[in-house]
């Protein structure tokens, strides 16, 4: 296993994708002892899909689910008795871009939804992918949805909206409306993309 420290005087342990060994609960035990001797904080195991025996063990000696990505879940152990633990909870807010395209003729693009909301018009946009920039998301998204190439103007608003279910859990949402413009005025409209 892999084993480093953070900046908040915690320990970071990234288990190897493979099944765990009959000494690990002991071996779990003696560095617990170790590192709360040493005044370490939180105790952090990265378990991955084939480790998952490992998560049993990990319960059962205190420690809590942080959260899981795709292959591994991820527990968080907090050593001291006499500190409170104010680890953040695992990013709960999904982040939304609407594209407000508008040409030289004061024309908005408006798309309608296949399916939910399909009696109204909305704004091109969609979910902000990993690592994207809000201004790239929104003409990512409106090219996809119309096949317009659009230019970034500015951030014209923003909302923050709680408890919105979103894609099987509720979460917070931030939604962005960026403006754009095209960065044609001949281009045509194409649908690429139902929803």
């Amino acid at each position: 296993m892999k084993i480093t420290e953070d900046r908040f005087k915690g320990v970071i342990i990234e288990l190897p994708d493979e099944e765990i060994d009959d000494q690990f609960e002991e071996i779990l035990k003696k560095n617990l002892a170790e590192w709360k001797a040493a005044g370490k904080r939180g105790v952090w195991f990265h378990v991955p899909n084939r480790a998952n025996k490992a998560v049993a063990h990990l319960l059962q000696n205190g420690f809590e689910y942080h959260h899981a990505k795709k292959g591994k879940v991820v527990l968080l152990g907090w050593l001291p008795e006499d500190d409170t633990n104010n680890v953040p909870e695992y990013p709960y807010t999904g982040i939304g871009v609407g594209g407000l395209l508008i040409n030289s003729n004061n024309q908005v693009l408006m798309v309608k939804e296949k399916y939910a909301f399909s009696d109204f018009y909305k704004l091109p946009g969609g979910h902000v992918d990993k690592g994207e920039d809000l201004h790239t998301a929104a003409i990512r998204e409106v090219k996809e949805e119309t096949g317009i190439d659009a230019t970034f103007k500015g951030i014209v608003q923003f909302r923050h909206f709680h408890d919105m279910p979103l894609e099987g859990h509720f979460c917070s949402d931030i939604y962005f409306i960026v403006l754009l413009e095209p960065a044609d005025e001949s281009q045509t409209i194409r649908i690429q993309r139902k929803r």
